[in-house]
């Protein structure tokens, strides 16, 4: 029968029909918001027609009838026994409907496709979920709460979630959503609404309630409005008691009946009942509004005029079952002109007592017979839509889109209640000092992470400190900080319990408030806000709404100015805060992190760089990794693979710090150089020994600065200095050797071997600092500084190539660095920072980590056992640049994958970032061009740049624009960006640990194929 039915469902118009009403009259309440259509719309089931429904209708006993008007509940978790139940009642009773709670998608979706094979006549299927299937269904998208909704400005964004549950929905066989809530909640001390309202203004909930109904039924699933008639004003839980409504029914009307009336007239599918007394509209004692014909069908049916289903909530709950029997209960639900009873109890006995009351009840006849034929109507329109896929596919739960568009819900609600002299989003980071203090629940991962993504800052909770006297340390160490940013973390939705707050912590917050400026943000519901009485000393005070992952990171994102807010407060704090409050602040353009449907990037594609990395590890290229990939500033991948060896005692982490080797050149040297060639202090076009005065007496001192930048000035690829530091213990022995054997069995370079018998010279090294030696170069290691005029002396005589051939070499950068230093009268350590690593919120990059990182946060390099004899960690590997004490033009620098894209990003931006200017757009292009591209040279001005000839290796991916630039480095890093595209590709590991002769990252193109990778899975 099930098959013959299916194929007899059709969709046609239909005219409504006029039911047998109470008699109860009611004032009409003036409709002149745009939000409510005065043109009344059909539900789309009733303004349909079928020759199935009638006909089915016909063949159907009375108790068939009733049973189409129950829906039942599924427990998937309760396994075979719950199955078993559900079955029994609907092979028995004939029942209409399912409704699922407790379980995952894949069991509903089983469970759905077994139930409606077992019945004669389709089921309805149906769950209640408010904020998505997550609500009620493990491993599924949990979309923000109402109240959460009701602080977001645009239309599109609300209709669009509608949309894309109720096609998560349809996958499972689901037809039915129980949703939206369009209470108005203005009673902060709601037990059982609260956050589930999309607020307190009748409008904004009417619109909100709207958007939300209309996008499911777009999709084919009924969407139902409750609880009628508004269960907004209560201090008590229906779940647990009767709540009793004191209102006039002009406030009613002009209120609460509101948003009903709007998505009534919009052709909302169905209605929930709610179980409440309310006097105004039915003295009856102890009458819940479900079981009473003036509620449920004179003023909903009748005077509001809905043809659509009425539904009561759970029959089981304590606003009916305190005062009547289950089967008592049901009979009354009938009688009061309900179309389906949710969740009853004691089914049988219930159609039972009803079929009785029948044989001397019309109205009750009248009541099911147009009950029955509303369920039938609603089942031939659902069924007329796609069904269940026959295959269950977790995937189709958890599209791109449907994550994209959530996490767009979530940005669009931040709201900023308070920003005094314009604190937010924060600008000169360089200045800042910044805590964090969390209150209430401890912060996600998300949240932490988040807040380092920006800045440094120190974490603490108010957890860890107990009593008065931790306390009072706790703000003494607070003290010596700038900023200080409350955070206030609850999932709470209990209001007499403050929302998870304890008195105790909110007047800590309070304790701790001084002249230090601070923000505060709420990770809770926004009327936690109203308990702390200094809640205005705060410099800024931003909400929003939940304590989930993502409104963690949209929170962080906006103090940092990655994203605006334009949120709105849908409830009112307090005076100064009141319903519709919110100031707009707007992006700075700082990176933002978003997933690689939002960059515009295939998720499932991008998979080929684990395999790519993990291949990589397998094959002992490198112990790990880390990558970043970015488009117009959003940053969809950044991730972390592997160890920091290959002992695999630590992971990599995103924020751990590897050395940077060449990628020095572009991200210390080349800005630098920019940043002088604008204030005039240099002119690239000038000689060495305009800068380098002793170069005027060799031939180096004519050499053209551009031309050093280009790599084309004759200098000599690399100088080892360090071997002027050793000698053979033997005399006779030599240092090198062409051919490996016993005596000489360190390779340290094609064809080059060195003796292992080893000694540092006299008076180049000590174990201890002191004036002389003062140039740290490994861990207990310290070097003569005056060896430093040797390094000078060597690149200054070193013989000079053909001028104008290219040949890369750091040399020239060596030179750099003094020039530098010179002109800008400052460290290149201290000039780089200053001008742009602090400004940037870049704190990981730059020289000499170990003056501001641990060891267990930085990743070692090689295993040196020829010049350092140790595992160098926290130094950098290059031996030229660690004789310089670790900073110098060509190798030095350290960072994280994500603070060099910061200033990788700053170039892509034309020298703009985070609200600041660094450096001159003009020449940015003029260093990132290739002037020598017709000359055979590919190289930019210390950028490197695509091979043009793409049968020859180049440092990019062929497929890459010449337009695009960057650097590689020895330690297995790269750094790449293309302003064809707005991609910036980051890949930092230590292929050299523990061999700097492991070339098996190179030679497998492990930074050129995830780029590769990177650029196929574009959209």
């Amino acid at each position: 029968m099930f098959q013959r039915i299916k194929r007899l469902i059709a969709i046609v118009g239909v005219a409504g029909f006029m039911g047998v009403f109470l008699q109860f009259s009611y004032p009409t309440a003036e409709v002149n918001e745009p939000v409510i259509n005065s043109k009344k719309q059909l539900p789309p089931f009733i303004s349909s027609q079928s020759s199935w429904y009638d006909s089915v209708f016909k063949t159907l006993s009375l108790e068939e009838k009733i049973g189409q008007m129950l829906m039942v509940a599924a427990y998937p978790e309760q396994g075979e026994a719950d199955k078993k139940r559900v079955a029994s009642l609907i092979k028995n009773q004939k029942v209409g409907g399912v409704i699922f709670f407790q379980g995952t998608p894949q069991q509903v979706h089983e469970l759905a496709k077994y139930y409606q094979s077992i019945s004669d006549i389709p089921l309805l299927m149906a769950i209640d979920g408010e904020w998505g299937l997550r609500m009620r269904l493990k491993n599924s998208i949990k979309y923000p709460k109402q109240m959460t909704l009701g602080a977001i400005t645009s239309d599109m964004l609300i209709y669009q979630m509608g949309q894309d549950i109720a096609q998560q929905l349809k996958h499972l066989g689901i037809h039915i959503n129980f949703a939206p809530v369009v209470d108005i909640n203005n009673n902060p001390e709601n037990p059982v609404i609260n956050a589930r309202s999309f607020g307190e203004e009748r409008v904004n909930v009417a619109r909100k309630g709207l958007l939300y109904a209309k996008g499911m039924q777009d999709e084919g699933v009924l969407a139902f409005a409750k609880h009628f008639p508004g269960h907004g004003d209560t201090k008590t839980d229906s779940h647990y008691g009767l709540p009793i409504i004191n209102y006039s029914f002009s406030r009613l009307d002009s209120l609460e009946l509101y948003p009903f009336r709007a998505l009534i007239n919009a052709g909302v599918g169905g209605v929930m009942m709610a179980h409440m007394h309310i006097p105004a509209l039915d003295s009856t004692k102890n009458l819940p509004s479900t079981l009473s014909p003036k509620i449920a069908d004179s003023l909903l049916q009748k005077h509001l005029g809905f043809k659509g289903l009425v539904v009561t909530d759970a029959m089981f709950m304590k606003g009916v079952s305190d005062y009547y029997t289950p089967v008592e209960a049901n009979l009354k639900a009938v009688q009061a002109g309900n179309n389906i009873l949710l969740m009853p109890h004691e089914v049988p006995q219930s159609i039972a007592e009803i079929v009785n009351s029948a044989k001397s009840d019309s109205t009750l006849i009248h009541n099911i017979n147009r009950s029955c034929e509303k369920v039938l109507k609603a089942k031939a329109w659902v069924m007329n839509r796609r069904q269940a896929s026959e295959e269950f596919s977790n995937d189709s739960l958890f599209r791109p889109s449907y994550v994209y568009n959530r996490n767009r819900l979530v940005e669009a609600a931040v709201t900023v209640l308070k920003n005094e002299n314009d604190l937010l989003p924060l600008r000169s980071l360089d200045t800042l000092k910044i805590a964090s203090l969390a209150i209430g629940n401890s912060p996600t991962k998300e949240y932490v992470n988040s807040l380092g993504l920006y800045a440094k800052v120190d974490r603490f909770q108010l957890k860890d400190y107990t009593d008065s006297s931790e306390i009072k340390i706790l703000g003494e160490k607070l003290s010596d900080y700038n900023l200080v940013v409350f955070s206030m973390h609850s999932n709470s939705l209990n209001a007499k319990k403050k929302f998870g707050f304890y008195r105790s912590e909110l007047k800590v917050i309070d304790s701790l408030l001084t002249d230090i400026p601070s923000i505060l943000v709420g990770f809770s519901n926004p009327y936690a806000l109203s308990w702390l009485p200094n809640l205005d000393k705060h410099k800024a005070i931003l909400t929003v709404y939940e304590n989930s992952d993502e409104a963690q990171l949209y929170a962080v994102q906006a103090i940092f100015g990655a994203i605006g807010a334009t949120g709105r407060l849908p409830v009112t704090i307090n005076s100064n805060y009141p319903v519709g409050h919110g100031i707009p602040i707007r992006s700075l353009d700082r990176l933002k992190y978003v997933t690689p449907f939002e960059a515009g990037f295939d998720e499932r594609k991008l998979r080929v760089i684990d395999s790519i990395v993990n291949d990589a590890i397998k094959e002992k290229a490198m112990p790990g990794c880390q990558i970043l990939a970015a488009k117009d500033g959003k940053v969809f991948l950044n991730c972390a693979f592997g160890y920091h060896t290959y002992r695999k005692k630590k992971e990599v982490k995103t924020s751990d710090l590897y050395d940077l080797a060449s990628i020095t050149k572009v991200a210390a040297t080349v800005p630098s150089l920019i940043q002088l060639e604008q204030q005039k202090k240099i002119d690239i076009n000038k000689t060495l020994s305009e800068y380098i005065p002793y170069l005027d007496t060799c031939a180096k001192g004519d050499i053209v600065l551009a031309d050093v930048l280009l790599h084309q000035a004759g200098l000599a690829a690399w100088i080892p200095f360090y071997w002027a530091t050793i000698e053979p213990v033997y005399p006779s022995h030599d240092l090198i050797s062409t051919k490996y054997s016993k005596t000489y069995p360190i390779q340290v370079g094609k064809r080059a071997y060195a003796n292992k018998h080893l000694k540092y010279k006299e008076n180049y090294f000590s174990t201890e600092p002191d004036s002389v030696f003062s140039y740290q170069i490994a861990n207990g290691m310290y070097m003569n500084k005056m060896f430093e005029d040797s390094i000078w002396y060597k690149i200054a005589a070193t013989d000079l190539g053909e001028k104008g051939d290219y040949r890369y070499s750091d040399l020239g950068f060596y030179l750099f660095y003094k020039i530098i230093e010179q002109q800008s009268n400052s460290q290149l350590e201290d000039f780089t920072d200053s001008v742009f690593y602090s400004r940037l919120g870049a704190y990981t990059l730059g020289y000499r980590p170990l003056e501001r990182f641990s060891k267990n946060e930085i990743i070692p390099t090689e295993n040196d056992i020829v010049f350092r004899r140790q595992i160098v960690h926290g130094y950098v590997h290059d031996p030229g640049a660690a004789m310089l004490g670790g900073v110098s033009g060509h190798a030095g620098l350290f960072s994280n994958a994500n603070d060099l894209a910061k200033l990788m990003q700053m170039y892509l931006n034309g020298g703009k970032y985070g609200g600041n200017y660094y450096l001159s757009r003009k020449l940015i292009k003029k260093y990132t061009d290739c002037p020598s591209c017709k000359d055979g040279n590919r190289r930019g001005l210390g950028f490197d740049k695509p091979q043009p000839d793409t049968t020859l290796p180049g440092p990019a991916f062929k497929g890459i624009s010449t337009k695009s630039y960057g650097h590689t480095g020895f330690t297995g890093t790269m750094t790449w960006a293309d302003p064809s595209t707005g991609i910036l590709y980051i890949f930092l590991s230590n292929r050299v640990y523990p061999d700097a002769l492991n070339f098996k990252l190179v030679k497998m193109d492990v930074r050129t194929k995830i780029q590769e990778a990177i650029y196929d899975a574009a959209l």
